[in-house]
């Protein structure tokens, strides 16, 4: 798995520490020296990656990463965490965006509905560029323009 990647990305990190974690048990036939080392190398690795934020981030980009997707380093509840977790996240992204877009189409044409007025927001933001630098040279036609400064109609 990590020979043939050039370069290693950090959803592998959690799904490494449980391959080696999981190695490193103790068996039966090891001798007290590689039992002593196991030891050693689970006790120093045991500890790593457990901060919570950490590890649910670790976890999304695992889970966001198609060759581990299936999380099979984690239990059914871990896994159903992380992925409620992430389809909350992408939700929230989701309406955030779309506020955004309707905030700003709100405040380019002044209109709530930019599809009613018959207006897209790029012929508003076209007409703002073109209203601002003509509006000192065509004041007789500021009847039929609106100024538009930043976005914001004046």
């Amino acid at each position: 798995m990590m020979c043939t990647e050039t370069t290693q990305s950090v959803s592998m990190i959690l799904l490494l520490k449980t391959m080696l974690l999981k190695s490193m048990e103790p068996n039966e036939k090891d001798s007290p020296t590689v039992k002593e080392v196991k030891a050693a190398i689970r006790g120093s690795l045991k500890d790593r990656y457990t901060d919570p934020a950490l590890q649910d981030f670790l976890h999304k980009c695992t889970a966001v990463d198609p060759r581990f997707k299936a999380l099979s380093h984690v239990d059914n509840a871990c896994r159903e965490q992380i992925y409620n977790s992430l389809t909350t996240e992408i939700v929230a992204i989701e309406e955030q965006r779309k506020a955004t877009e309707t905030a700003g189409a709100m405040s380019s044409t002044g209109r709530a509905d930019p599809e009613e007025s018959g207006e897209s927001s790029s012929s508003s933001s076209s007409s703002s560029s073109s209203s601002s630098s003509s509006s000192s040279s065509s004041s007789s036609s500021s009847s039929s323009h609106q100024e538009v400064s930043h976005g914001r109609t004046v």
